[in-house]
């Protein structure tokens, strides 16, 4: 399944077909230290696959649900919350509606083929609301999270995306 996710960059929108109705099911497990980027903080744990670096983490965890665990300096579970989805299916509707697809400029993905982005990304205190969120195709969210991209809201509700 994580492989499948890699492979949407050079998706042909004639055959290929993605779906927002089921997402992928991974297991990442990452402390908050790691989603906020602290300095010295650990990788994250892709179970069956080992170590990834923080900004894949916090990709993931953009539109996932998540399930807080508390566990002791040994690593014993001592409290395991219920899962939260961080984008709610209501709110997932309106940006389909709102947005059309991906929003990066000059992109043209369907919203069936992206994900919904934190412009101020949860761990960082960004708040799971419209004017916080946009669509972006699975590519161009790479780009945000792993290659340094970052993106701004204008006040006339345009996207810009500033390069590294």
């Amino acid at each position: 399944m994580h492989s499948s996710s890699w492979r949407v960059a050079n998706c042909n929108p004639a055959t290929c077909r993605r779906s927002t109705a089921r997402r992928p099911h991974l297991t990442v497990t990452a402390p908050l230290a790691t989603l906020q980027r602290e300095p010295g903080a650990p990788a994250g744990e892709l179970r069956w696959a080992g170590p990834v670096v923080a900004d894949l983490v916090r990709r993931l965890a953009c539109d996932a649900a998540i399930t807080r665990v508390t566990v002791s300096p040994r690593g014993e579970p001592l409290n395991v919350g219920r899962a939260v989805r961080t984008i709610p299916p209501a709110i997932r509707r309106a940006l389909a509606l709102r947005d059309g697809g991906c929003r990066f400029p000059g992109c043209d993905r369907p919203p069936e083929w992206t994900d919904a982005h934190h412009i101020k990304h949860w761990a960082d205190g960004g708040e799971t609301s419209l004017d916080n969120l946009v669509l972006l195709c699975r590519f161009h969210h790479r780009y945000v999270h792993e290659q340094g991209w970052r993106l701004e809201r204008k006040g006339d509700g345009t996207l810009s995306a500033e390069p590294p």
